[in-house]
């Protein structure tokens, strides 16, 4: 038996070890093998295969028949990094396989971990599928990507009407668990998959959470101090156990929250960088060279349109480009991606991690756009509509907002999240349909380094998405968090124009606060 994507490979003559190198697959399927992923027999007949780049921990209660591993980089609620002598040590302290599972979904990082037990036999992502699983319902088996989930050519799905379009880089995009294959669903963030019953649960937000808050100063900064706190410790050792470690600049917010949470850890990280190849990149690294100056950090600066010994024949830029879709799952023939994107991936020395601040957008609520905070305020901080929830899912051009299939699904997905953080349901969008569907694949391409989100953890997930939505998107929040952690950076201009205008024209904080009635 033999994947698709060895078929793919193999036809365009690459390296599947490479390619492939960051992900896995789950399964009972006799005499079932994927070239050069390591196979490991886990309890109730699985076996997990793995790809040579993608770190495993491993533990087992033989007596309780009880196995459990972690693959991807992830640090606990305690700070401590989840390797096989400590993932052995919270198996040894759970008193059954829900207590572990209830240990490590609190977990942060860039990870997807399997217990198999007793009654109970599980896979669970982090916070924003950033390791993603699809299964296929013909075999039960369970992958990171598409073609590794399936033995031939994709059955192209028709009942999600742009699957097609989005899963050939046409524009559109997939959301509610499906994918371009009909035989083949998505596990979205913050749902488990049971390996039994072949479905996906959610399983976080819990049932009693109230994501409300009480509109106040006080209560911004203690959620916000939890906040920095909590990226501290995610972040020391994974810049510590990684190397090379690498924290691109920019004049975007992100990365400078990034740099900020980062502070007592600059000695410690081993490159700073940023590209400067055309004219929206050299004014981006203009003022990552301003941030750098002052924190008196050595920033790297690309210039792969001047520097030759950074540029590649095109034909291996075409290799690298046609490698990075078949890892994603992409399907038919999707246009090139730009020589530029690549060279930027290609200047950065192989291998570590590549911290990045996908997650940490939840600080300025991105996916809110303005006609979801006006919504919010409207309603009070009550229920999105459908129309509205599909119309910033985007997608497809024009949005899907007339389409009862697509808003029947947002509806019953809204369904599924418990009733105290639905009010935050356009955070979790972001988090399981944005990501779960599209960074998750992508960022399993990109084979050259490990890319992941410090801030891919659910305490700080939770306690950002409390803050009401339009204290977010009008940078009080990413200045709060900049005060309190680097503040000689906070009022560098950023690249984007209007979020120092933002910065500029809004009101004071305390005058903000004061146009929020009641808990929100």
């Amino acid at each position: 038996m033999t994947v698709y994507a060895e078929h793919l490979i193999a036809q365009h003559e690459l390296n599947f070890g490479k390619v492939f190198s960051q992900q896995y697959v789950l399964s009972k399927e006799a005499s079932f093998a994927v070239t050069s992923f390591a196979p490991h027999t886990l309890q109730n007949d699985w076996v997990l295969h793995v790809g040579r780049g993608l770190e495993m921990a491993l533990a087992t209660d033989r007596r309780a028949g009880i196995s459990v591993a972690v693959l991807g980089l992830a640090v606990d609620a305690n700070g401590f990094f989840i390797d096989t002598p400590h993932l052995q040590l919270l198996l040894d302290r759970a008193k059954s396989p829900g207590a572990l599972a209830d240990t490590l979904e609190m977990a942060a990082g860039r990870y997807i971990f399997v217990i198999t037990a007793p009654d109970f036999n599980r896979v669970y992502l982090d916070p924003s599928a950033m390791i993603p699983a699809v299964y296929n319902r013909e075999t039960g088996r369970v992958a990171a990507t598409l073609y590794l989930a399936i033995d031939d050519a994709p059955v192209i799905e028709r009942e999600y009407s742009l699957a097609e379009n989005a899963g050939s880089g046409g524009g559109a995009r997939l959301a509610f668990g499906y994918t371009p294959d009909a035989r083949v669903r998505r596990v979205m963030a913050n749902h488990y998959f049971d390996l039994d019953a072949q479905q996906t649960v959610r399983h976080w937000p819990k049932a009693d959470c109230d994501w409300r808050m009480e509109v106040t100063e006080h209560g911004i900064r203690e959620r916000l101090d939890r906040v920095v706190q909590r990226h501290k410790q995610v972040m020391k050792p994974l810049i510590s156990r990684q190397s090379p470690s690498i924290l691109p600049i920019t004049g975007g917010a992100d990365s400078r929250l990034l740099l900020a949470f980062a502070k007592e850890l600059w000695g410690d990280i081993d490159l700073f960088c940023v590209h400067a190849n055309n004219a929206n990149t050299r004014r981006d690294s203009g003022i990552a060279a301003q941030l750098a100056d002052i924190a008196g950090l050595d920033l790297v600066r690309y210039n792969l349109r001047k520097d030759k010994s950074l540029q590649k024949r095109p034909k291996l830029i075409r290799r690298v480009d046609i490698s990075e879709r078949i890892a994603e799952g992409m399907i038919g023939d999707p246009e090139p991606q730009g020589p530029l994107k690549i060279l930027e991936r290609l200047a950065l020395p192989a291998g570590g991690v590549l911290i990045r601040g996908q997650v940490t957008s939840i600080s300025k609520a991105v996916w809110w756009r303005q006609i979801g905070i006006n919504e919010f305020k409207r309603t009070q901080g009550t229920e999105q509509s459908a129309k509205i929830g599909v119309k910033l899912l985007m997608l497809n051009n024009p949005p899907m907002t007339s389409d009862s299939f697509y808003l029947d699904h947002y509806d019953a997905w809204v369904q599924t999240i418990p009733t105290g953080a639905r009010c935050r349901a356009l955070d979790l969008m972001g988090l399981e349909h944005f990501y779960s569907h599209g960074t998750g694949p992508l960022f399993s391409g990109f084979y050259h380094n490990f890319y992941m989100s410090s801030s891919c953890d659910r305490l700080i997930i939770e306690n950002l998405s409390q803050i009401p939505p339009q204290l977010r998107a009008d940078f009080y929040v990413n200045d709060l968090l900049m005060e309190a952690t680097a503040p000689e950076l906070r009022d560098v201009e950023y690249t984007r124009a209007i979020d120092n205008e933002i910065r500029v024209r809004r009101a004071p904080l305390a005058e903000a606060i004061a146009q929020i009635k009641g808990p929100q």
